[in-house]
Formats: C-alpha cells, sequence, structure tokens
C-alpha cells in the first residue's frame, strides 16, 4: 500500500514514521520490518529488503 505522507500526517506519526522514504512491513497485522533511509533506494534494494523479511 502506498500513502502520501502529507495526507495521512496522522497515521504517519502512529507508525512512527520520521525518515522518507519508509517501507513497513507488517504479517497478521503485526510489524514485521523497517526500512527508513534519507536516501533514494533503487528497487533491487528494496526487493532483497523484502526478501530478507522473515
Amino acid at each position: 500500500m502506498k500513502v502520501d505522507r502529507d495526507e495521512n500526517i496522522q497515521l504517519c506519526l502512529e507508525l512512527n514514521v520520521r525518515g522518507l522514504p519508509s517501507f513497513i512491513a507488517y504479517r497478521e497485522g503485526q510489524e514485521i520490518g523497517r526500512f527508513v533511509n534519507g536516501n533514494l533506494k533503487t528497487q533491487p534494494e528494496i526487493e532483497n529488503w523484502i526478501r530478507s523479511l522473515k
């Protein structure tokens, strides 16, 4: 799901999203990983992060 931070400021505060871009992974309603970095990430870097989730 993609969320526009400027349109969902309260949600970002609740999820403690401080840096952009931020990727948060959930499984069965529980956070299982967070990938936050001020540097723009390439698609392969993001895909590697997704594959690393257990």
